[in-house]
C-alpha cells in the first residue's frame, strides 16, 4: 500500500515522522510532502517547486492513502482536486488550533461527506473526551534516531531549559515570561542549576540543548506537543500543561499514566521547579519516567498501528 501525506509547512515535523514510522514498522510504503519550508528545519521527503510539481500530482495520484494534515484544501495546493481523490482511502488529520473552531470542524465533515471512503482522525488528546468517536493517532518522533545522534549529556548542576516555539505568540509569551521570573526566584532561594532559554534555533539546535538538560518546561495551555516529546525522549523531567480528561484518556492510551507534571501558572512551576533541583533522586526518577512514557506513546509504533486500524 502506498501512502502519501501531505503538508502545508509540517510544522513539528509530524507528517514526516508518521511517514518514517510506517516506513518503518511496516511493509507499507509513505512519503510526505509540504508546500513550504518550516521554521525549524524540520526535514521532509519532498517540498513542492516548479520542478517537482508534476511529479508530486503524481505521487499523490498514485497512492492508495492520502493523508492531509491540517488544511482541506492542500490537494489543490498540490494541483490535485479532491474530486479526483473519490476513489482513493481519505484521511483527514487535525490536531491543532484549526479543529478548536466549531466552524473548520463542520466546514471539514461537509467537503469529505462525498467521499465514499473518508475519516477524521486527531492526533491533540484534547479533543479525545469531546469527540470520543473520532480515532486518536497521537504524535511521533524517531526516539533511536535522536538518542543515537545527540546521546544523553545531563550536566551538573542541572539544566532548566525553555524553548518557546514563537515568543510572539501571546500563550507562549506568557509561558517564557513566567519561567524567566522564576528562575531568577529560584536561585535567589539558594538552588543550583543552570537555566536555558532557546529561542529562534532549528531543530537540531533545540534537540541538542535537550540532550544536555534535564529539566523542560513547556508551556501553561493547551496540550503537551512534539516540544515536550522530544525532551522526554532525551530523558529531560517534562513540566507542561495537559487538562486532566485528556491526561486520562493519554495514561488509557500509553497503559501507563503520564508521568508529565502538570504546570498552569507561575507559582506551581516555580515551586515544583524546586522540588525538582533539591531532590535529585525524584528528578532521576522522573526523568526516566518521562522517557518510557515516550517511548510506549510517541516512538511510531502506537501511532502507525492506530492509523492502520482507520484504513484497513
Amino acid at each position: 500500500m502506498d501512502i502519501a501525506i501531505l503538508n502545508k509547512v509540517d510544522f513539528s515535523g509530524n507528517g514526516y515522522n508518521l511517514a518514517q514510522a510506517i516506513n518503518k514498522n511496516t511493509n507499507h510504503k509513505a512519503v510526505s510532502m509540504r508546500i513550504r519550508n518550516n521554521l525549524f528545519d524540520y526535514p521532509i521527503h519532498f517540498e513542492k517547486n516548479n520542478e517537482n510539481k508534476k511529479k508530486l500530482r503524481e505521487i499523490i495520484l498514485n497512492s492508495d492513502v492520502i493523508v492531509i494534515r491540517e488544511f482541506y484544501e492542500l490537494p489543490e495546493l498540490f494541483g490535485v482536486s479532491l474530486s479526483e481523490l473519490r476513489k482513493k482511502t481519505i484521511v483527514m488529520s487535525f490536531g491543532g488550533w484549526r479543529w478548536r473552531r466549531p466552524e473548520w470542524r463542520e466546514k471539514t465533515f461537509n467537503i469529505l461527506s462525498g467521499h465514499q471512503d473518508a475519516t477524521v482522525v486527531i492526533s491533540s488528546a484534547d479533543f479525545i473526551n469531546d469527540m470520543p468517536k473520532i480515532p486518536f493517532i497521537p504524535c511521533c518522533i524517531p526516539i533511536d534516531e535522536y538518542r543515537e545522534k545527540y546521546g544523553i549529556k545531563k550536566s551538573t548542576p542541572p539544566i532548566v531549559m525553555h524553548s518557546p516555539s514563537s515568543i510572539s505568540e501571546g500563550t507562549f509569551t506568557k509561558s517564557t515570561e513566567a519561567f524567566l521570573m522564576s528562575m531568577e526566584r529560584i536561585f535567589r532561594h539558594g538552588y543550583e542549576g543552570d537555566c536555558e532559554l532557546v529561542m529562534e534555533a532549528t531543530n537540531r539546535e533545540c534537540l541538542e540543548a535537550k540532550s544536555k538538560a534535564s529539566v523542560f518546561f513547556d508551556r501553561f495551555e493547551y496540550l503537551y506537543g512534539v516540544n515536550s516529546i522530544e525532551a522526554a525522549s532525551l530523558e529531560c523531567a517534562v513540566l507542561t500543561y495537559t487538562g486532566s480528561d485528556a491526561l486520562q484518556s493519554l495514561s488509557e492510551h500509553a497503559g501507563m499514566t503520564c508521568p508529565f507534571i502538570i504546570v498552569d501558572n507561575q507559582s506551581r512551576l516555580e515551586m515544583n521547579i524546586e522540588l525538582l533541583l533539591g531532590n535529585p533522586h525524584k528528578l532521576e526518577s522522573l526523568r526516566e519516567a518521562c522517557y518510557q512514557y515516550a517511548r510506549v506513546l510517541h516512538d511510531g509504533k502506537y501511532s502507525v498501528k492506530q492509523l492502520l486500524k482507520v484504513i484497513n
